[in-house]
Formats: C-alpha cells, sequence, structure tokens
C-alpha cells in the first residue's frame, strides 16, 4: 500500500520540489527559482507537498497575505501535480490540506489566478468560482 504524506518543506528542500513545479513553470531555471522563493519567503512564501512513497508528487506555493477586499486570505502561487500521477486526486488533497491551513490561519477565503485551460475545470470541480478577471501590462518587453 502507497504511503501518502503531506508536509511542509523547509527551505533547504525547496530544490528537491523542483522537478514537479518546473512542470508549471519550465520557463524558470533552479537557481532564479532559488533565488526568487529565497526572496518571497521574506514575506511568507510556504511550500508544502504531497509525497507518495517519500516521492513529491504535489506541490503547492502560497502566502497569507491582506488586502482591503478580501481581509486575510491565503494566496496559492503555485499549485501542480507531477504529470504522470495526474487524475489520481493527489492535487486534491493537497488544495483541500492548503484549505484547512487557511481556515485554520484565519483566512475569508483561499484566491489564485489560473493561466492554463486545463486547470480551470480542476477548481471548478474543488467548488472555487471566477470572482475577477485579472489584467496585466508587461513592462520589460
Amino acid at each position: 500500500m502507497r504511503q501518502i504524506t503531506i508536509r511542509e518543506f523547509d527551505f533547504e528542500e525547496f530544490g528537491r520540489a523542483y522537478p514537479v513545479l518546473s512542470q508549471l513553470r519550465p520557463e524558470l531555471p533552479l537557481q532564479q527559482y532559488l533565488t526568487i522563493a529565497a526572496q518571497m519567503r521574506e514575506r511568507g512564501y510556504r511550500v508544502i507537498c504531497l509525497l507518495v512513497d517519500e516521492k513529491i508528487v504535489s506541490y503547492c506555493g502560497f502566502s497569507f497575505t491582506t488586502d482591503l477586499m478580501r481581509g486575510k486570505y491565503l494566496w496559492i502561487y503555485d499549485l501542480v501535480t507531477d504529470e504522470q500521477n495526474r487524475g489520481k486526486g493527489y492535487g486534491g488533497k493537497l488544495l483541500e490540506h492548503i484549505e484547512g491551513i487557511a481556515k485554520d490561519g484565519g483566512a475569508s477565503c483561499v484566491a489564485l489566478s489560473v493561466f492554463r485551460e486545463l486547470a480551470h475545470k480542476f477548481y471548478k470541480k474543488s467548488d472555487y468560482q471566477v470572482k475577477s478577471q485579472l489584467y496585466q501590462k508587461n513592462l520589460l518587453d
């Protein structure tokens, strides 16, 4: 029987989780990821992974934040399941765990932006509703 574990990773372990994250962010090299994650960590960025038999299968990077619209809430930056393990419920288990962290932390909600079309179905199935549109103007192009 497979052993499923969900746990928070220390910063020193972030590199171990990179192969799964890189499936969502293939344009982000490992060293750049570690540099940016270290900067984000100063603002509360955390990483929680779901492991199956000690192999990382799902990754979630998030932080608590506050704004005038939502009050305190949990923002998910990245949530991804290893391509070979999608459709097995691991992403849903990790998302439920993150929602528990949000509740325990006094958050009003969990929020995220979704860019990949395939992910829309996953979040709708998990009772997430579209609440806004994201507009972005690139300044470095």
